[in-house]
């Protein structure tokens, strides 16, 4: 039917250049409905440079550690944290947009390539798209325009037999709408990732600005086939099966020579005038070294920081802690079921080792990784003669006591109190903010 090239200046199908059996469905629905002319428009992926671009500028994107649904930092939501994938959905709409101003194009239907339209859209379609319809509802086309043709399947809202009309509903429907250049400039201009793409777009934004003539066609035209049980004949790209979509958050990850050293981090912190309400969590390296790669990916973390004393060894000591706690586990059993001692030290979890690679360098990999994170921040606490003496008490203290053999120098209780004490009283003057 050429009245659907009369209506929009171009079609743009969203999709992967990988994805076939999708491409194969989009080309048969529109010969169907009588799309004769559009164009795939290539879908960013996480490996996309585009994509690197756009999580690497703290002014367009926020990626916790609030929920961006609930605006909570610890929430039972299923998707507390924008994956890579939702993000990748994002740079591909933010391209279209761009693609809509480069080309000077005045009104366009973008889709997904997974859509159906229903038995009836021709009578919703078509008189909805007219001058006369806009004329009725007041919209002017050189203001920005967004128009849904229909959100996940709803037999009673897809299937009404109600007269079509235009709905001032913000339902969320980025598998098939039409929008004027006015609106890609002004999406462009003002978009923040910190929600899902849809929300920004069909909910966030209209309610945001006033000024965007958002509608929705009634009764709809248009539905996915990834996402409601039922219709659902596509694996979800946004939410693929096997990727965790959700992240428990953390206060801090304690990067330290010190092992279990609760006391010291709570005094520092107390120092640095952070509240203790936001000591909910603390995270330590060496309990994180030991997490599964799927586990470690499932925390964020607000702040990482590097408790040093100033001297070179500090690596040293930690990669020689894990690599003594890791042998302890071997020695008390690996895999067969925990003693107290192994549930202190590691948790639910037991460390796996890949014998290519030396534990030494798998640490050193480990804390380099950490060092690079955006919110990685070093504290250089202490700086004195007798440091490497202070550090070897401090280190023999916390293990004996955590594994509960006999105490090195055979210090009474209060003796290792005290030394404690003088330890974080020497930070007062010291601690660097």
């Amino acid at each position: 039917m050429k009245i659907w090239n009369q209506i929009f200046d171009k079609i743009l199908v969203i999709s992967l250049k990988e994805c076939v059996d999708r491409r194969s469905h989009i080309e048969r629905e529109f010969a169907r409905v009588g799309i004769e002319q559009y164009e795939f428009f290539d879908a960013s992926s996480p490996s996309s440079p585009e994509f690197k671009q756009i999580v690497e500028n703290p002014a367009r994107i926020k990626r916790g550690p609030e929920c961006f649904r609930c605006n909570r930092k610890r929430c039972n939501c299923e998707n507390n944290y924008l994956t890579d994938f939702q993000i990748a959905n994002w740079v591909s709409f933010i391209r279209v947009w761009q693609h809509i101003i480069d080309n000077n194009l005045q009104f366009v239907l973008v889709c997904e390539d997974d859509i159906v339209f229903t038995h009836q859209f021709q009578r919703i379609v078509f008189p909805l798209l007219t001058n006369r319809t806009f004329k009725h509802y007041g919209i002017s086309t050189t203001k920005p325009l967004l128009i849904g043709l229909g959100g996940p399947y709803h037999p009673g809202k897809h299937l009404s037999k109600r007269p079509a009309h235009l709905k001032r509903q913000n339902v969320m429907c980025n598998a098939s709408f039409c929008l004027n250049q006015a609106m890609a400039r002004m999406f462009l201009e003002h978009f923040h990732i910190h929600n899902s793409s849809d929300h920004f777009m069909h909910v966030e934004f209209p309610q945001r600005f006033p000024i965007v003539q958002h509608y929705l066609m009634y009764p709809w035209a248009v539905y996915d086939l990834s996402f409601i049980p039922g219709v659902r004949k596509f694996d979800s790209l946004v939410r693929p099966k096997g990727i965790s979509r959700r992240k428990e958050y953390a206060d801090y990850l304690i990067i330290s020579p010190f092992f279990k050293s609760m006391p010291i981090i709570n005094n520092i912190l107390t120092k640095m005038k952070i509240p203790q309400s936001n000591r909910e969590y603390f995270g330590f390296i060496q309990n994180f070294f030991f997490l599964p790669e799927n586990k470690q990916n499932n925390y964020q973390f607000q702040h990482i920081l590097y408790l040093t004393f100033g001297d070179d060894k500090d690596e040293e000591l930690m990669i020689n802690e894990m690599e003594a706690l890791i042998k302890i586990n071997k020695q008390l059993g690996g895999n067969q079921r925990k003693s107290p001692i192994q549930q202190y030290y590691f948790g639910d979890s037991i460390p796996t080792l890949d014998d290519s690679i030396t534990l030494s360098q798998l640490s050193k990999n480990k804390i380099n990784e950490l060092k690079n994170n955006k919110n990685f921040n070093k504290m250089n606490f202490i700086q004195f003669n007798e440091i490497n003496k202070i550090i070897e008490q401090l280190e023999l203290i916390h293990r004996t006591i955590g594994i509960g053999q006999k105490h090195p120098f055979n210090l009474e209780k209060n003796n290792i109190e005290n030394i404690l004490k003088n330890f974080i009283s020497s930070l007062d003057t010291q601690l660097l903010p």
